[in-house]
């Protein structure tokens, strides 16, 4: 109740207490760390959230809220493993599998210099949710980083046409196509994320000049 109302400090204390009491519960630790998180200590909710992933290794829930926190914490090795698991428990189960799980491992292999590994995820991320535009600038970033150009621009252009006012796909794209030699097609990316209102003075002057 005290979690539910945003009490978090008040709800740390009462989880704090029920895992004293008694046979810590890994359910307790999952709460706690809710309530931790709910007050910036993230160190702590991933403490938290070790102890009940190691109770209950096949708690899809648990898995991903670990997954997410440790992708923050700059864990990858760890965020990844756990989008895997997931992966493989829902799949095991019978349970849907959602395409930012994917994505998600795509982001941590990205991480980690394992670029293959990572396009590999988007892939899959894409193929469930083909019209998310966040996925396919992801795996243009991916491509970009091992050189593949090409494939970069076509998927960062495909991020724009579904999402015209995606900043961070023309920002991309933008350096892809600099990468290429193509400084007329860059220029143009800038302009239009000066009309989308950023500031790119700089790099419009130095490709004007």
């Amino acid at each position: 109740a005290e979690l539910r109302a945003s009490r978090y400090a008040e709800a740390e204390a009462s989880f704090t207490r029920d895992l004293e009491g008694g046979e810590p519960s890994p359910i307790a630790h999952f709460n706690r760390h809710s309530a931790r998180r709910g007050q910036g200590d993230m160190s702590g909710a991933l403490a938290d959230l070790d102890v009940a992933v190691q109770g209950l290794p096949e708690v899809l829930t648990i898995r991903i809220a670990r997954a997410k926190l440790a992708f923050q914490a700059g864990r990858f090795e760890v965020a990844a493993g756990d989008f895997k698991k997931a992966i493989s428990i829902a799949d095991d189960s019978g349970e849907p599998v959602e395409a930012e799980w994917f994505a998600g491992a795509g982001l941590c292999y990205g991480e980690l210099g394992r670029n293959d590994e990572a396009v590999t995820e988007m892939n899959n991320a894409i193929a469930r949710k083909p019209d998310e535009p966040v996925f396919y600038c992801n795996r243009g970033w991916l491509f970009h980083n091992l050189g593949r150009l090409e494939e970069a621009e076509r998927d960062l252009t495909r991020a724009v046409e579904i999402d015209p006012a995606y900043a961070k796909a023309y920002k991309n794209r933008a350096i892809v196509r600099e990468r290429a030699g193509d400084s007329a097609a860059a220029l143009d990316d800038y302009r239009r994320l000066g009309a989308l209102g950023h500031d790119v003075a700089d790099e419009v002057a130095r490709f004007s000049a």
